[in-house]
């Protein structure tokens, strides 16, 4: 299921995060709204980048929030892509991580540089069609940097390699169903 067919509560993304404010005004950079990676692609996704924006902007004087000054660099420097397609996040925050050697010793909240550090060290995605191999054949082994659900007409995957200078596309309804 892809984003466009997603019934997304768009009132969700606009109202919890500012009750949550109010409930709780000193904790808000730490709330959920603010740490879970998978909430703000969800947000960024359904509303754009605007109203993440305006969220993290109401905790920026807290000194304890420097994970919300990270995002919103990440989410500022990506503008146009991620109000464009909002699930270009996760790849951006890997890059912004990975380009950064000295991350871990930013004086970021302990919890959240776990829960970040945690999600970049999951594995990305390996793709080689079956079909295209044989036992004699030399495969070049490299990881793609983006992979994007396309949102339009059908299930299609993007995939972007820098090291492969190369874009793959495919149809996942159409290759699901070939025999290997």
């Amino acid at each position: 299921m892809n984003s466009v067919t997603i019934p997304w509560n768009v009132r969700k993304f606009h109202e919890l995060p500012y009750q949550s404010y109010f409930i709780d005004c000193d904790h808000y950079h730490k709330s959920l709204y603010l740490t879970d990676l998978s909430w703000i692609s969800s947000k960024l996704i359904c509303l754009g980048v605007c109203s993440f924006i305006e969220d993290a902007m109401i905790c920026n004087k807290n000194k304890d929030a420097l994970h919300v000054e990270i995002l919103c660099q990440i989410v500022s420097k990506n503008f146009t892509s991620l109000n464009y397609d909002g699930e270009q996040f996760y790849s951006h925050v890997r890059q912004f991580i990975e380009s950064n050697q000295d991350f871990e010793s930013l004086s970021v909240l302990p919890e959240v540089k776990q829960k970040w550090i945690a999600f970049i060290r999951i594995e990305r995605l390996w793709l080689k069609p079956k079909n295209m191999l044989t036992m004699n054949d030399k495969v070049e082994t490299y990881s793609y940097d983006i992979a994007l659900s396309l949102n339009c007409k059908g299930n299609y995957i993007a995939l972007l390699s820098k090291a492969g200078q190369e874009i793959c596309v495919w149809d996942i309804e159409r290759d699901a169903n070939q025999k290997y």
